[in-house]
Formats: C-alpha cells, structure tokens, sequence
C-alpha cells in the first residue's frame, strides 16, 4: 500500500510538472529545528531529541498559489530514552542523521504581501549515519558506564509531512519562510523491532529567490 502510494504521487507530480513547463521558478535556503522522536515502545520513558535541519528550496509556481517545491537537506532525528531495571538504569540518545529529498504541494491562500500557505507531500530520506550514546548505572554499586556504538538501521526512510505557514513578500523577487511541520515515518527502520519509526515536529525558516 505505501509503495503502491508513493508511485502514484511521484506520477503525480511529473504530470504537473510536464503540464506547466512555463512555471516561474524560484530558489533559496531554509533551516530550522526539528524536534525528533522514535515510535519505539521497548523503552520505559521517552524524551524528543532537538536537531538540526538545513538545506535548499527550489520551488516551482504552477500557479498563482500552487507550487511544487523540493527541499534537498541534512536533517538530524532521534531519540533520548530510559530503561529501569532490578540494579540499574540506562540511558540512550539515538542519533540519526539523514540526507532528504522532501516533495510538497504548497497553497497559498492569498497573494497579499503576507501570504498564508499550507504544505504536504512526501519526504525521502537516505541514513548518513546511526549512533548510540547511552550511559548505564548500577544502583548498587554507583558506577556509571558510558558507551557509543553503531546502530544497524535501514538505509531508506519514508515519511508523510504536513504543514502550515506564511510567505512575506520582502521585494517581487524576494520572500522570506516561516512554517511548522510535522512528519510521520512509514517504514520501520531497526531490524529486529517491532514499530521503530521516525516522527518529529520541525519549526523552519527560509529565504526565497526569483529568477
């Protein structure tokens, strides 16, 4: 069903884009915060991980107030998590930090100076590197032990994301970005769980460039 899902929107897409070969196209950057967090439900609390989101828009108006735009980023998620045992408790920070290719459909409400949108679309997500840093300690004997060791996560990752925001209108050709976001993984990525998925709320914002 997801696969079936993600190839009728990527059909989608390039009918659009074929269909409107006259769009404006514009470029620029974006960066912001993402508040990550796993699926996970092994652990007996679980903590949001903050990370860093960076990268660049290319933003094609098919319309008045639709555009397709891609957001090509580094994006770090994860996860802070504790375990209580019998003697002992550990602590885990799960760092994952990926490369994306974001696709979304945005509409603007309105082409004032000011202009609202929302956004949705899919994110494709390719692991950089996987890490665990976690820090176990003995309640009996009071020693702490710190490691950091390598996480066998899947390469690909796929999530929905959906978003609302404004565009404001610096100059005709400049703009600047604020939006919220949030996404939800599709695919569970740690090998031997049952429900290890990526979520995570992002507060971005970014500048636009026309041609």
């Amino acid at each position: 069903m997801g696969n079936y899902f993600i190839r009728a929107f990527t059909v989608a897409l390039f009918v659009l884009l074929f269909n409107n070969m006259q769009a404006q196209f514009r470029y620029g950057i974006i960066g912001g915060l993402n508040i990550a967090n796993l699926s996970n439900s092994y652990a007996d609390e679980t903590f949001y991980k903050n990370g860093l989101v960076l990268g660049a828009v290319l933003d094609y108006n098919i319309n008045e107030k639709t555009s397709v735009r891609f957001e090509p980023r580094y994006t770090q998620k994860g996860q802070v998590n504790r375990r209580i045992f019998i003697d002992a408790e550990a602590e885990n920070k799960i760092k994952l930090n990926y490369f994306e290719l974001p696709i979304y459909l945005t509409y603007n409400f309105t082409n004032t100076k000011i202009s609202p949108y929302i956004l949705g679309g899919l994110n494709f997500s390719y692991l950089l590197s996987a890490e665990m840093e976690s820090k176990y300690l003995s309640f009996f004997s009071e020693q702490e032990i710190n490691t950091v060791s390598n996480i066998s996560n899947k390469s690909w990752d796929y999530s929905l994301e959906a978003g609302i925001g404004f565009e404001y209108k610096i100059t005709s050709k400049i703009s600047t970005l604020v939006d919220i976001r949030y996404s939800y993984g599709l695919v569970n990525n740690q090998p031997g769980m049952k429900n290890n998925r990526t979520r995570g709320i992002q507060f971005l914002m970014g500048y636009l460039f026309a041609f």
